[in-house]
């Protein structure tokens, strides 16, 4: 709270976001996951495609799921490279994910 009292005594724009998916847009974890077919899923696939599923499949996870262990670690590296590398931000002293930067002639932060 305090945080957003300073910006506005300041007359500082704020910009928060969130993104749908998130872990799914970093990259793909380096430690192999597997998931379990259920029988909705197998069903499901057998109406829509006409392949059967074998009742006992796993199949590796490509992306970090919510859930997976390094999932969190890639959607920060992949955030952060978008905040800092692409926008030109960087991460404020007090709090390393409070990112702070000039975009359209207007100082910015990003939480």
């Amino acid at each position: 709270m305090m945080f957003f009292a300073i910006a506005a005594a300041r007359g500082l724009v704020i910009h928060t976001g969130d993104c749908t998916n998130a872990y799914a847009n970093a990259d793909s974890p380096t430690h192999p996951m597997y998931l379990g077919i259920d029988k909705a899923y197998s069903d499901w696939r057998f109406r829509r495609m006409q392949v059967s599923l074998a009742p006992d499949l796993v199949l590796p996870i490509q992306k970090a799921l919510q859930g997976h262990p390094e999932a969190g670690a890639l959607w920060e590296k992949h955030i952060v490279g978008i905040l800092r590398d692409n926008l030109g931000f960087h991460s404020t002293v007090q709090e390393r994910n409070l990112y702070c930067g000039h975009y359209l002639e207007e100082e910015i932060f990003y939480l």
